[in-house]
Formats: structure tokens, C-alpha cells, sequence
């Protein structure tokens, strides 16, 4: 009788469900099997607390406020939020500040903040960095993507500066692929690390880019006239004039995981 095939019997290896116990306890025991020795004490395991955050989209209700009427986008199709943090509510009131590609990288003399408090703002901001030209051919990678232009980067400098979150502007062409990855990659459940000490953002998502000009002409703003704006080192921030209003309602589990190590 042959032994069936070790991946099937692990189950895709899944943060917080059995595969991902059964594959730490797989490592576990080929490490001991190699020879190696534990890497922490006497055990191979290196425990970590991941929080598990799926966003409620009924009891989710955010709408943007402050123009002729408030604008609620449709959660999937227009909108895909979640939150930074592990809380299970979290309740917005918060100023929209269009900031551009929220960049601040003095190596690029280039600062999409100029000095902007952005404590309890919502900054809107788009995708991708600022693009080469002629002048400047190799600015920002060219047309390679660089740290400053990854969405990580953007929901971690937002969260230093002390915002309240960030939206994104999708376009197919910034993000280099269409919103129907966006929507499906936002779908599910999402973890992250906790207790890293490091600021969160309490709202953290994307909206389509024809969500985005219906928002922005509420604002009396022209959205690819500050997108132009945007390519120059003389862009400052832009108060929208509007706010994002109500409670970002998300279902959280802590979960234990482990790293597993030897030597």
C-alpha cells in the first residue's frame, strides 16, 4: 500500500484552519527528522498572533457627505474596504484630502504631503508612482514600480502621519490589472500581523475610478485636472470639502500560528 500524496492531506495550508496546523506540524517534525535543532528553546515553533479581519458588507455603512447629496457606493463593485485594526467598529467623520500619489521620498525630491496635518483625515489618493517624462526619463524606476508606488507603502505612510485611512483610485492602466482583482483578492478574509506597536489606518480600501469622479465633481473638484497636477513636484494637498460618514463594521478572530524554525 503506497502513502497518499502529503499535499492533498494538508489542505492549501490556510492561515487559521487546519491545513495550516497540520503543515506546522509537518515542518515541525522534518526538522527533527533532518537533525536540525529547535530555534526556539526547546521547540521549533516561534508563536504569532495573526488577526483574521472579513468586512461586514451589511452591517457596513459608509457614504461620502458634504456635496449636494451623500454618495454610498456599492460595496464589490464600486467600493472594497476593510480596516487596519482589530476593531470590530470602526466610526468615521473624517475629512477627505485628495494627496495625490501620497508619496514623500526626498530622494526623488518629491513630498505629496508638504506639511499637511493629516491626523483624523480619510486621504484619497491614487495608485502607482509618478510617471517618467521626457525630462526626467528614470524618475520613480521609469516605468518599473517602485516601493513609494505599492499600496503597502501608501497605508503605511498614511498611518504614520496619523490618518484615519486611505482610499485608493483605481484605474486599470495605474494598477496594471482590471477591478475585478481588487474586488476578489478584498472578498475574503485578510490577516495581519497584531502587536507590532506600529500605527493602522482605521479604514484602508479602493474605489472604481468612475466612483471616484462622481465623488470628486461633488466637490466641485475636475478629477484628471488634479490627477495633472499630481505629475509635479509643485502638487499640495487638496481638502475635498467633503467627509466620510459612518461605521466600517468588520467580523475579527485572533488567531495563535507559529513560524517554524530549527537549526
Amino acid at each position: 500500500m503506497t502513502s497518499p500524496p502529503i499535499r492533498p492531506l494538508l489542505e492549501g495550508r490556510g492561515t487559521g484552519q487546519r491545513g495550516g496546523d497540520l503543515t506546522m506540524l509537518y515542518l515541525r517534525t522534518e526538522l527533527a527528522r533532518m537533525g536540525l535543532k529547535p530555534a526556539n528553546g526547546d521547540s521549533y515553533l516561534q508563536p504569532v498572533k495573526i488577526a483574521g479581519l472579513r468586512t461586514d458588507r451589511t452591517a457596513t455603512q459608509l457614504s461620502f457627505t458634504g456635496g449636494p447629496e451623500p454618495i454610498a457606493l456599492s460595496y464589490g463593485s464600486e467600493m472594497v474596504v476593510g480596516t487596519g485594526t482589530t476593531d470590530a467598529r470602526v466610526a468615521f467623520d473624517a475629512p477627505l484630502v485628495f494627496v495625490g500619489y501620497g508619496i514623500s521620498a526626498p530622494g526623488e525630491k518629491w513630498d505629496d504631503y508638504k506639511g499637511l496635518d493629516c491626523k483624523g483625515k480619510v486621504l484619497v489618493m491614487m495608485v502607482n508612482d509618478p510617471q517618467p517624462t521626457a525630462a526626467e526619463p528614470d524618475r520613480f524606476g521609469g516605468k518599473s514600480l517602485t516601493y513609494f508606488g505599492r499600496w503597502t507603502y501608501k497605508y503605511e505612510e498614511a498611518a504614520r502621519r496619523g490618518a484615519a485611512g486611505v482610499i485608493l483610485i483605481h484605474t486599470d492602466a495605474s494598477a496594471t490589472y482590471p477591478w475585478s482583482v481588487v474586488e476578489n483578492s478584498n472578498g475574503g478574509e485578510r490577516f495581519q500581523l497584531t502587536g507590532t506597536g506600529q500605527p493602522q489606518n482605521g479604514i484602508q480600501g479602493w474605489i472604481t475610478n468612475g466612483s471616484a469622479e462622481r465623488i470628486f465633481k461633488a466637490a466641485g473638484q475636475d478629477l484628471d485636472a488634479l490627477r495633472a497636477k499630481a505629475e509635479t513636484r509643485d502638487f499640495h494637498p487638496v481638502p475635498l470639502g467633503l467627509k466620510l460618514s459612518g461605521d466600517l463594521v468588520s467580523q475579527v478572530r485572533i488567531i495563535d500560528q507559529a513560524n517554524v524554525a530549527g537549526i
